[in-house]
């Protein structure tokens, strides 16, 4: 039951970035799904939940931009999945999106928040509208549904 609402990037980009230290190379017998549009949803409905409740419990939770910078990172791995089946750095996938999408705030101050954290209602707040850009291009962009394994091209597998 649980299964229907984990969408299929999460374990596609985690496990791929696997390296086997001893023995056989076993990744290329793990079976994964092809990444569908609605996982692109799915995926975007549990992280602006996620800055949703941030948004709500922030003067509650000592923590809440963190959990805002963890939901905005975490996105920006699954999108960049979708374009590229397989992972980077956090600066290289958010250069990415800065170039992809358009100059973003939100984008620019998870990196600064990075090196020298502070709390910032201000973030939790721009994060919805990243969120919901980085989901939307992702959604619009790529032709699904994708084979996790393929590699693609800087630009993505669609228009």
């Amino acid at each position: 039951m649980q299964a229907r609402f984990v969408d299929r990037v999460a374990i596609p980009s985690i496990i791929g970035s696997g390296v086997t230290i001893w023995g056989e190379n076993l990744l290329p017998h793990v079976p994964f799904l092809p990444i569908r549009r609605l996982d692109v949803a799915k995926a975007f409905f549990s992280f602006f939940n996620l800055v949703f409740f941030t948004a709500i419990a922030y003067p509650l939770a000592p923590g809440a931009t963190k959990y805002a910078m963890e939901a905005l990172k975490r996105s920006i791995h699954n999108c960049y999945f979708c374009y590229h089946c397989r992972p980077a750095q956090l600066s290289e996938e958010a250069a990415f999106f800065q170039r992809r999408i358009g100059p973003n705030v939100a984008l620019a101050q998870l990196m600064k928040l990075r090196a020298a954290y502070q709390p910032s209602l201000g973030f939790v707040l721009r994060c919805f509208a990243t969120l919901v850009r980085l989901h939307l291009a992702t959604a619009l962009d790529n032709h699904f549904p994708l084979d996790p394994r393929a590699v693609r091209t800087a630009g993505g597998n669609g228009g």
